[in-house]
């Protein structure tokens, strides 16, 4: 079997996986899940790109948007921590004189820090534990790099 009919195999596969998630209902788990606004519009916007592959129409922006929202769904509070670490740099940035040149410190500092942070609890939720900061900092890199993989892999036939 080739390359290409493989990733459409696994596109198909996911299609078909996530065929009861409309472009509504995926708004209104990002709305749950604290999304904020502008990265659900975003998403959205993303939701409507298809491409044909191997003669088939294939909704890579759906599969994309739905493994996202797999992923924040299994790591609520990692993606909570980077929200909230994205969330001290804007307000940072706010500041009048300073703040530009504040946020980008507060950005490297605060968005690990919180996603670590919010990583442990995650683990510890399920029952795992971790022996230190540098264990959930990998386990979190594993998870994010997990689901980058995945999609790249499904769509790089295509692109």
């Amino acid at each position: 079997m080739t390359t290409t009919a493989l990733a459409v195999r696994q596109l198909e596969t996911w299609e078909a996986e996530f065929a009861d998630i409309d472009k509504v209902k995926a708004g209104a788990l990002l709305h749950k899940m604290g999304v904020p606004f502008q990265i659900t519009e975003v998403m959205l916007d993303l939701w409507d790109n298809a491409r044909e592959i191997g003669g088939k129409l294939v909704g890579i922006g759906k599969i994309i948007c739905c493994k996202i929202i797999e992923f924040v769904q299994r790591n609520p509070n990692l993606a909570l921590g980077v929200a909230l670490g994205v969330s001290a740099s804007l307000l940072t940035s706010m500041v009048p004189w300073i703040g530009p040149i504040l946020a980008p410190l507060v950005a490297i500092i605060a968005i690990p820090y919180a996603g670590i942070a919010g990583m442990m609890i995650d683990l510890r939720d399920r029952g795992e534990s971790t022996d230190s900061t540098i264990q959930a900092t990998v386990l979190a890199a594993k998870e994010f790099y997990r689901l980058v993989v995945e999609i790249f892999q499904a769509i790089k036939e295509t692109l």
